[in-house]
């Protein structure tokens, strides 16, 4: 199946206690979606505002393509799930086509649905003792107005939580540093 939407994602980081207390306010407030055992592989591209990615989900592939600057508020997702097929074969397609580095992110995810929002509370681990929370929300949105709008009701929604949201340049420095503690670089051979 094809694909493509306009995501509203914001993001901020929790510590070990308040990522606890996210989810258990989730689980008696919101409406449980699913539980995501995620491993992303992530290419290097030349183009630093396009991401091409092999996303296993709980056993389910896709390809994705996300345009815009990666921690962006509004990025455009074009995905295409592939559904029970081996990740080799998907890695295999972009590999043909050029795709050769890049790195292995894993996430586990709760998700729910929250006052209209989608919440993912999300844990991040990595090599040795080192581990990371964050949460993200998530509105679909078109156009500007819509945007504007979704971006003011979900930092309201997070004020009334207690959450506070990345700023872009720390954003930035978190995932320079998930990257370097809790993902793998992999190289595909011709």
């Amino acid at each position: 199946m094809f694909k493509i939407t306009q995501e509203i994602e914001l993001r901020g980081p929790v510590s070990k206690k308040e990522y606890d207390k996210l989810l258990i306010f989730l689980k008696r407030n919101g409406k449980f979606i699913e539980h995501r055992n995620r491993v992303n592989y992530l290419f290097n591209h030349k183009n630093k505002q396009v991401d091409v990615r092999v996303r296993d989900t709980n056993g389910d592939i896709e390809m994705v393509m996300k345009l815009g600057h990666i921690g962006a508020h509004k990025r455009k997702e074009i995905s295409f799930k592939l559904g029970k097929v081996k990740v080799k074969d998907a890695l295999d397609f972009l590999n043909h086509l050029g795709y050769r580095t890049g790195l292995i992110a894993v996430r586990i995810s709760d998700i729910f649905m929250y006052c209209g929002v989608e919440f993912a509370v999300v844990s991040v681990p990595g090599r040795k003792s080192w581990h990371t929370y964050y949460f993200e929300m998530e509105m679909q949105a078109d156009t500007a107005s819509e945007i504007k709008k979704a971006k003011e009701y979900m930092a309201k929604l997070a004020g009334k939580l207690g959450l506070r949201f990345f700023g872009k340049r720390e954003y930035e420095d978190y995932i320079v540093e998930m990257n370097e503690y809790a993902s793998e670089k992999f190289v595909l051979k011709e």
